[in-house]
């Protein structure tokens, strides 16, 4: 008699057969090794649905390849007449062993990555993921892998389909080839109809409502900031980050009380998105704004390309500010509502052209001055904004002979100079902090030590002027972002990683770069001085920059800047 136990084995066993017989080995195996390379933690901690969504994408991704070269091989084995022999034995033991080992594979591995994924909290500063929430990640990866694959099976199903209609009229090779054209086409218009018009119609409405905050508050009383009585440009037309931008900042009385000495306003002009007005017309409302303030009278002028919705760090205008004794102009200028990511989707070519349009504006009307009575020129970007600065240089020697300092926050990996300047580093430096003609221009730094010397705690040579800086977190994914990532190890995965988050990577074609984007979700999120969040290492990093001393008693300023709540939105 038959117990219950061995019944049920049985129905499962012949539920599983026809799977298993169907089943492809080389693509099985490949999307595994796509799933546990995923499974490896990255830049910044994940969420386990995060985890799971991104384990279950490279798998399918691995067993993709897996078919198409199981269908290249199966194609060159029948034209060659090759067969495959194999004892029954043999088969069966294959046909049923390999599932089992995958089983206990996909079930044991995530166990063995817990440790490494906690290593990576711990030097992030997050809280570290459970054992639980590994096990929520692998059910999440092969809800997501049985989906996706779900998907392909029906695709394949109506290409299968067209095709078999497709041959009572042309040969099988040439129906095969269209019904796969009709069926991918289909599918491209549904998704770009039904997805993605949908997902920008959202994304334009929300960011209409951002720009649109803040328009009830109080617009500045001070001729010194646009959006007041005086400003040619209208509270409304400012934007959320622009009514932002003005409204905040240390005053006269606030900079004296930390500096101890004289101070005066500062002046700070905006010009946001106004119909009718293109890139230059707004640069030069930006250059008409500064002249109404008296700006040009002052020591110095710093520029800012704001991110994708316009959006300034705090943390740049007010330690420039401080520093000056408010004997300053920060000047900026909205380009876009979108967030920075949909931003350069929408248009990769207007970051660029709005940094170039504001700083020519602004060099033009300094041109036009007595050399002896022109204030120094500074810049700065954050982000997309860094992006869009870089891109008004043809050459760090351009920018040195241009402005008189400048400071870049996050800047994304792909900016052309700033990856021309990291690959003319010197051999012993890394490309996490490259050094540069032994620093006499342009430094890199994550925190305010790597000023003055590299990360080997190597000294660096004497820093003349102009100062460039460029600050970026070696767990910032916006910097280390590429898109050779699919198919290329980057140097920053070769090089000594020792207490940083990267110190648990390791690249895997496709897989790494998944990881990366992913981790670009949760950048702004992370703890301060990791991630895409740069706050207390501006002071010291704009020090340097005004040709201070970097390491100098800046912590008045520091808790002052930290003081204003504003420091606390993100782009």
């Amino acid at each position: 008699m038959t117990s219950p136990a061995s019944a049920a084995v049985g129905r499962l066993a012949g539920a599983l057969r026809p799977w298993a017989r169907r089943s492809h080995l080389l693509s099985t195996l490949l999307g595994l090794a796509g799933y546990l390379a995923s499974i490896t933690p990255s830049l910044l901690p994940r969420t386990w649905l995060v985890q799971g969504a991104i384990a279950g994408l490279c798998g399918t991704f691995g067993y993709a390849v897996g078919r198409l070269l199981e269908t290249l091989g199966g194609a060159i084995g029948r034209w060659a007449g090759l067969e495959v022999t194999m004892r029954p034995e043999a088969r069966r033991l294959l046909l049923w062993g390999w599932p089992i080992v995958l089983g206990v594979i996909l079930l044991v591995t995530p166990f063995a990555m817990l440790r490494r994924h906690q290593r990576t909290a711990e030097i992030v500063g997050t809280e570290a993921p459970t054992a639980l929430e590994i096990l929520y990640a692998t059910g999440v990866a092969l809800l997501v892998f049985a989906l996706l694959m779900g998907v392909w099976e029906g695709l394949s199903a109506l290409v299968s389909l067209t095709s078999r209609q497709l041959r009572r009229a042309l040969p099988r090779w040439a129906a095969q080839a269209i019904a796969a054209i009709l069926v991918i086409a289909l599918v491209g218009i549904a998704v770009d109809r039904l997805v993605v018009d949908t997902f920008v119609a959202r994304a334009v409405s929300n960011a209409d409502t951002v720009n649109a905050r803040g328009l009830q508050d109080a617009p500045p009383q001070s001729p010194l900031r646009s959006g007041g009585p005086e400003s040619a440009e209208s509270w409304a037309s400012l934007g959320h980050a622009g009514r932002t931008f003005v409204s905040s900042g240390p005053s006269r009385d606030e900079i004296a009380e930390v500096t101890d000495g004289g101070a005066v306003d500062p002046i700070r002009v905006y010009a946001g998105l106004t119909r009718g007005r293109d890139l230059e017309d707004t640069a030069a409302a930006v250059v008409a704004e500064l002249e109404r303030t008296g700006a040009f009278e002052r020591r110095a002028v710093l520029l800012i390309v704001t991110t994708g919705t316009g959006w300034i760090n705090e943390w740049v205008p007010s330690s420039f500010e401080f520093l000056l004794g408010g004997d300053s102009a920060v000047a900026a200028m909205q380009y876009s509502t979108l967030p920075s990511a949909l931003a350069f989707i929408e248009s990769a070519t207007t970051p660029p052209e709005a940094g170039t349009a504001l700083i020519t504006a602004v060099e033009t009307a300094l041109d036009e001055l007595p050399e002896a009575s022109r204030p120094e020129l500074y810049l700065s970007g954050e982000s997309l904004g860094a992006y869009g600065a870089n891109a008004a240089f043809d050459s760090l020697d351009d920018m040195v002979d241009r402005v008189d300092g400048a400071l870049f926050t996050g800047t994304p990996g792909f900016t052309p100079l700033h990856e021309e300047i990291t690959e003319s580093r010197v051999m012993s430096s890394t490309q996490v902090l490259p050094v540069v003609d032994d620093g006499r221009h342009v430094r890199f730094a994550s925190e305010p030590d790597e000023l003055e010397a590299d990360q080997f705690g190597r000294g660096l040579g004497p820093w003349g002027e102009p100062r460039i800086v460029y600050l970026q977190n070696r767990s910032d994914p916006v910097v280390w972002w590429h898109p050779r990532l699919l198919y290329r190890t980057p140097d920053w995965l070769d090089e000594t990683r020792q207490g940083s988050p990267a110190e648990q990577m390791s690249w895997a074609p496709f897989v790494t770069f998944w990881q990366v984007s992913a981790d670009l979700g949760w950048a702004n999120s992370a703890p301060q001085g990791e991630g895409h969040r740069y706050d207390t290492e501006v002071v010291p990093a704009m020090a340097a920059v005004l040709g201070g001393d970097p390491g100098g008693d800046l912590d008045g300023i520091v808790d002052a800047i930290s003081s204003n709540g504003r420091t606390a939105l993100g782009p």
